[in-house]
């Protein structure tokens, strides 16, 4: 989320995501994106990673096909969307094919929870408003499970 109101979250998640970026460097067989969404969608450069908020919450059919152009068929996908609040554009039908699966994590605010993912059933949905703890504690898990592999 890049929407004004996820500008307080900016550092914290910042720290995270240098944290990645040097796990990316260290294997070469990790790799992440970043999908942005605000006004607009867009799959980041890698020098464009880091979070700058401002802007609205749109979560439209873009945001589907960004999210799609990132999926690695060869490699074990996770996802981790960042989400507090409500958006005024949602694609639920496009946004449940492609994160409704046992490795998202959906992170967001209760008002986000019920109006947008009550029937995201598969994915791992957590209500907080805390979201780079959350991030932090779902980054882990993941590089757990990468570990393990």
């Amino acid at each position: 989320d890049q929407s004004g109101s996820y500008s307080d979250n900016d550092k914290a998640t910042n720290k995270i995501i240098a944290s990645m970026l040097k796990a990316e460097k260290m294997s070469p067989i990790f790799t992440f994106d970043v999908v942005k969404f605000s006004d607009r969608s867009f799959v980041a450069k890698p020098s464009e990673r880091f979070s700058l908020s401002g802007g609205s919450t749109r979560m439209g059919p873009e945001l589907t096909a960004c999210i799609k152009q990132c999926i690695k068929p060869s490699a074990l996908n996770y996802f981790i969307l960042l989400n507090d609040g409500s958006a005024y554009t949602f694609d639920k039908v496009g946004l449940m094919s492609v994160l409704n699966n046992r490795n998202t994590a959906i992170i967001a605010d209760g008002y986000a929870i019920q109006t947008q993912y009550t029937d995201f059933t598969t994915a791992k949905v957590i209500s907080t408003k805390n979201y780079p703890a959350e991030l932090g504690k779902n980054v882990a898990s993941m590089l757990d499970d990468f570990i393990r592999l």
